[in-house]
């Protein structure tokens, strides 16, 4: 990954106009790699140099395969723009991006301000996102929680089909989170199911619009597992339909998932474990009506 990471680094610098790249993660902590990604600092360009750059940026990311790409407009007033991309598609939400945007929106600042610690507005694609750092490394977002409907028996049968899982297993209907092109999520009985599931992906990609979240309490009881002794949900999340066939670390999948699990556990803030092979670690917090989203970020290199 390191040498696919600096072949790309050369080539976004061969671009013909001046970007800064950065490899960072986001949601990694002890054990969790988190979710690795390109992000690329844009100077201010005219809109007809901008829509070309994006559009080079977005080749390029077919050709990196899953390699998440930020792509940051210049920082201006406390406020920036992110575009997002992943194997050649548009991204509409990307927590663990958004993530490793603040952590580097807030290197520049502190490049050209000294030490900036006021937050950063963050205009995406589809909605626009508050930027806090912290200390040690950490810094949050501040993200809404999509309407969630609950889904037909029928959809309920369909999802666990294709996540290769009994109906016995699953508790209630599934719901349907966002709308129709959104995400279906499915609640499971315990932690051993949802990292034993064996997901059909080329029928998910075929049934489902967007993607599939799962999740499960890591709690029994009232009292936390030994496996898991300080988390309050596990989660994985599936996108087949972007080349992705299973999210490392997925923060816009745990705003949806924190909100259910805050009411189960009568509580404002929930620490989600990512049981993905690469593994993140979130915390998530309720704000008013938005979820603050918590974690980790660092740069592998400049």
């Amino acid at each position: 990954m390191g040498h696919q990471m600096t072949t790309l680094h050369d080539r976004l610098r061969a671009l013909p106009y001046a970007v800064k790249c950065y490899s960072v993660t986001a949601f990694q902590y002890r054990g969790c790699g988190g979710n690795q990604h390109c992000a690329v600092v844009l100077p201010a360009l005219a809109q007809s140099f901008l829509r070309g750059a994006l559009n080079n940026i977005q080749q390029l990311s077919v050709l990196y395969g899953e390699t998440i790409f930020v792509v940051l407009c210049k920082v201006e007033s406390n406020s920036a723009s992110a575009y997002f991309f992943h194997n050649g598609y548009a991204v509409q939400r990307c927590g663990s991006g958004s993530l490793a945007a603040a952590k580097i929106l807030y290197q520049e600042y502190s490049a050209q301000n000294e030490v900036n610690t006021k937050p950063i507005q963050l205009q995406t694609g589809t909605q626009r996102l508050t930027l806090y750092r912290h200390s040690d490394h950490q810094y949050s977002y501040l993200s809404p929680v999509l309407p969630a409907q609950i889904a037909s028996s029928q959809v309920t049968k369909l999802l666990s089909f294709l996540l290769g899982v009994s109906c016995r297993e699953v508790v209630g209907n599934a719901f349907n989170v966002g709308g129709r092109g959104d995400y279906y999520l499915l609640l499971l009985k315990d932690a051993a199911t949802l990292k034993a599931l064996q997901p059909k992906f080329r029928l998910i990609a075929q049934y489902t619009q967007r993607a599939v979240i799962v999740t499960a309490p890591l709690k029994n009881t009232g009292k936390r597992t030994l496996a898991a002794s300080t988390f309050d949900y596990g989660l994985r999340y599936f996108a087949p339909q972007y080349g992705n066939q299973e999210d490392a670390a997925t923060g816009s999948a745990h705003v949806q998932v924190a909100a259910y699990w805050q009411r189960c556990y009568r509580t404002h803030c929930v620490r989600g474990l990512q049981l993905s092979s690469e593994g993140g670690q979130f915390t998530v917090c309720r704000h008013k009506q938005w979820q603050r989203v918590k974690g980790e970020v660092r740069v592998l290199d400049c």
